[in-house]
């Protein structure tokens, strides 16, 4: 069974997306949170992916061809995840209130293939004192995705069976 990183398929949708929305703004600056090593871009935007939840309870499964020995079984289930965007600099509260916006109407259902927007929380300010003891402007959305992670694997399986019972 092959791995899958479904939340880097989602960060490179959405960094296109961000991308297309802003073409003035330098894209170097949208990363993903979390990166060691790495300093935080000056009026940057930072995505990261903060909690999940099982959307179901039951798998899916989708059997191919059933009348083969060998078949392949496909497992899928929903997760919600929180994803938080945090922009800096002077013009963090327009662009937080732009991806707000569109993640609220169909451009981002029509433009995401591997995630779905479900809701956002709107921005908030959360300006803070950096190292050099100045203001930063700060401003954050938490907007809920959908995304259905599925995986493939292998399953042996017989044509016939034959059961005997044994006397007593």
């Amino acid at each position: 069974m092959a791995e899958v990183d479904f939340l880097d398929q989602m960060f490179v949708e959405i960094w296109n997306m961000f991308a297309e929305m802003f073409p003035t703004f330098d894209s170097s600056k949208i990363v993903c949170g979390y990166q060691n090593t790495q300093p935080l871009p000056i009026d940057g935007i930072v995505i990261t992916f903060i909690t999940e939840t099982d959307l179901d309870q039951l798998s899916y499964s989708e059997v191919t061809n059933p009348d083969l020995i060998s078949q392949t079984v496909t497992v899928q289930t929903a997760v919600k995840t929180m994803m938080q965007v945090d922009c800096y600099g002077d013009l963090g509260q327009a662009r937080a209130r732009q991806i707000a916006t569109m993640f609220k109407n169909p451009y981002a259902c029509e433009r995401l293939q591997s995630c779905k927007p479900l809701d956002y929380r709107p921005p908030k300010n959360l300006s803070f004192v950096n190292e050099a003891s100045e203001y930063e402007a700060r401003w954050m959305v938490e907007i809920d995705m959908q995304y259905n992670p599925h995986y493939t694997y292998r399953q042996e399986s017989t044509k016939t069976i034959t059961v005997d019972i044994n006397p007593l």
